[in-house]
């Protein structure tokens, strides 16, 4: 098993918040991409960064870094798409009564799958998460990225080259994809 990220385990606990929020049983993808996208916003939160070692935060950082330059070749922020995700998604009905919230089975799958996707690195980062629910986007995030013209695979196979970019040495902005 595959060591997660900062990244990764910080998005995880930030789709947990949305996931109570929005009112759903479960962690799917929707909301995992929304921790992603949430990522920068945590880290500029002072009282989250005492949680952190100093290692975390530039790891951190390098991958928020990541997962901009990522987007950008799409023409897609952070923030633009974590707001259309939570636009689209919704609110349930399911009413938490344990502070717990789990991942759906489907969930757990891209997490295994993005442990998969690291290949030879012995982390797991968002963007091989990302790179996973691309795999199979279904339902908001396929209609987000079909009235953006924007297919799957294409943004995949961007995701898994910056996460091979970012992990081998950290120059996302002298990397010309």
């Amino acid at each position: 098993m595959k060591e997660l990220s900062a990244g990764v385990l910080i998005s995880w606990q930030i789709a947990a918040i949305e996931t109570g929020i929005a009112k759903y049983q479960f962690i799917e993808k929707e909301q995992i991409i929304i921790g992603i996208c949430s990522l920068k916003k945590f880290l500029m939160s002072r009282r989250f960064k005492l949680n952190l070692s100093d290692n975390d935060i530039r790891e951190l950082k390098s991958e928020i870094e990541s997962i901009e330059a990522f987007l950008s070749k799409f023409k897609l922020t952070p923030t633009s798409l974590r707001r259309e995700i939570r636009k689209k998604y919704g609110q349930g009905t399911f009413e938490h009564t344990e502070k717990i919230i789990h991942r759906s089975e489907d969930c757990k799958k891209y997490f295994k799958r993005a442990e998969l996707l690291a290949n030879k690195s012995n982390v797991a980062g968002c963007l091989h998460l990302f790179a996973a629910i691309l795999e199979n986007p279904e339902n908001v995030i396929k209609e987000i990225l079909r009235e953006r013209d924007i297919k799957p695979n294409e943004m995949q196979e961007k995701a898994l080259t910056f996460a091979r970019i970012s992990q081998n040495n950290n120059e996302i902005d002298s990397y010309v994809i």
